[in-house]
């Protein structure tokens, strides 16, 4: 599958799916997305490419008045409901003993992105606690010293309030060690990093870059190469059970040995711009798909 056509039948998929919302029909959203599914579409695909476009096209037109407010809660309740099937059809196959707190900045955000963002991170191998509700600033100290956290996620939107950052990130106690720290939802051209408080920030702009922003915090706080190979090798061996193959098949795919794609899928090896390209094209995916 070339990336051309990859690109068309998934935005084919989100306008299927998009129709089913504002025609309020439920059968039809699930089936839109049983058929991003058999056409072999990534979970995260599926997430950033078809149900959050289209849960925030009818937010738009919600707020501006061509639709009731109710369609905004059942576009939100069946995007929902498809992360619980794509969950089910694609668990984690492994865990990467790494831990993140994602927390809305607004209470609005949680119901959905704030969401989206912890199942991103779960399909990565992280493990996360999800506060669907804004944790004030009083609060983290306790939160903090109960569960501390490699990386913290806040779910904001433009303008972010620094100041609401900084009351926040003030009360996690310096004992416990800073997280990596991460700002998703500002739409800045380029990532931005900041000192608050003895932690650096990664400025996300949108949730399409959450997973390779979270590398990035991590790699400041000293985590870099492994966990970068880590999560290739969790995107390509997802890819590999997602077409059924076994580690024995998908070696003969490439023409290597089944101890290289053992090797590449833990993590214990790198791969070359190159050999990536040839992944990609032999599981049928992007290289973002696997680079993120």
């Amino acid at each position: 599958m070339t990336e051309h056509s990859f690109d068309s039948m998934i935005v084919v998929s989100q306008a299927k799916f998009e129709v089913a919302l504002q025609q309020g029909n439920s059968t039809q959203a699930r089936f839109a997305i049983q058929d991003a599914l058999t056409r072999k579409f990534s979970p995260k695909s599926i997430y950033l490419e078809v149900l959050l476009p289209a849960v925030k096209k009818i937010r738009r037109l919600v707020n501006e008045g061509q639709l009731d407010a109710e369609y905004e809660e059942f576009a939100i309740d069946q995007a929902l409901e498809q992360t619980h099937l794509l969950r089910a059809i694609h668990p984690q196959w492994i865990r990467l003993g790494l831990r993140a707190v994602v927390v809305p900045l607004a209470g609005h955000l949680g119901r959905f992105e704030g969401y989206l963002a912890a199942d991103l991170l779960r399909l990565e191998g992280w493990e996360v606690d999800f506060y669907s509700q804004p944790v004030l600033p009083y609060a983290f100290h306790a939160l903090w010293k109960r569960r501390p956290a490699d990386l913290l996620v806040l779910i904001g939107e433009d303008p972010i309030s620094w100041k609401e950052v900084e009351k926040r990130t003030e009360g996690i106690p310096a004992k416990y060690g800073y997280p990596a720290c991460l700002v998703v939802g500002t739409w800045s051209e380029e990532p931005v990093q900041d000192n608050v408080e003895g932690m650096i920030w990664q400025i996300c702009p949108g949730m399409s870059q959450l997973t390779h922003r979270a590398q990035l915090a991590l790699a400041i706080v000293g985590r870099g190469l492994k966990y970068y190979l880590e999560m290739i090798g969790l995107r390509i061996r997802n890819s590999r059970k997602g077409k059924g193959w076994t580690q024995e098949q998908f070696a003969r795919c490439l023409g290597k040995p089944r101890s290289y794609i053992s090797r590449l899928e833990n993590g214990r090896t790198n791969v070359s711009i190159g050999g990536l390209q040839q992944i990609a094209r032999v599981l049928g995916v992007k290289i973002s798909d696997l680079t993120g």
